[in-house]
């Protein structure tokens, strides 16, 4: 009878240590309309000019021949370099000259886009002999907010199409690129100056 007293104290107390150690919360029944907090998922990050790629593409729709990837100008910084052959070359500069722009000397051996925008002429030895277009974005004569967005629409969706690309929408794209100058680099990284200027024409000149 004793024994069995103890053992009865022994388990009230370790159910009182329990009770004192246990957080109230945690003892408490779940209330149905309180609300569960849930951890945000990690945030995506896309590049700045976005959709970055280290091959071209071809336009779907012009069937002017893709560009030719070279390896010039890969130490000077994230961007890709289109070879310029002598057809190219004659093709860039004509456009050029009919848009009042200065045509580019025979020693230009390929076309830097940098991510950021940039766009120089390369010699044969890597060196950049001409800066075509500053990082920034040209100031076009598209200044509506709803025209530009428009114009940028219009110029993606004729040289990349409205499928999807590079994971995102054509709607996706053209959020990101929402001006002119903006949608007009990025198609130009995406598949060259002579498959943009194909697909958009000379008015590209006025975007980069």
């Amino acid at each position: 009878m004793i024994k069995k007293s103890i053992a009865g104290i022994s388990v009230l107390s370790l159910a009182g240590l329990l009770l004192v150690a246990t957080p109230s919360g945690a003892l408490a029944a779940p209330n149905a309309h309180e609300a569960v907090s849930i951890p945000n998922p990690p945030a995506i990050t896309l590049p700045v000019q976005g959709l970055e790629s280290d091959h071209f593409q071809d336009c779907p729709n012009v069937t002017t021949p893709p560009p030719i990837k070279s390896d010039l100008g890969d130490e000077l910084g994230a961007g890709i370099t289109e070879k310029m052959t002598s057809e190219s070359l004659k093709a860039l500069n004509d456009s050029r000259i009919k848009q009042g722009e200065k045509a580019l000397s025979a020693d230009v051996e390929a076309l830097r886009y940098f991510e950021s925008g940039k766009i120089v002429a390369l010699d044969s030895s890597g060196n950049i002999i001409a800066e075509i277009s500053s990082a920034d974005s040209r100031t076009s004569k598209v200044s509506q907010v709803a025209s530009a967005s428009s114009e940028a629409k219009r110029i993606i969706k004729a040289c990349l199409g409205v499928g999807i690309n590079g994971g995102l929408t054509f709607e996706n794209i053209v959020q990101m690129f929402n001006t002119p100058a903006k949608a007009a680099k990025f198609v130009v990284r995406r598949i060259g100056i002579i498959g943009a200027i194909s697909c958009v024409g000379g008015v590209i000149w006025e975007y980069i």
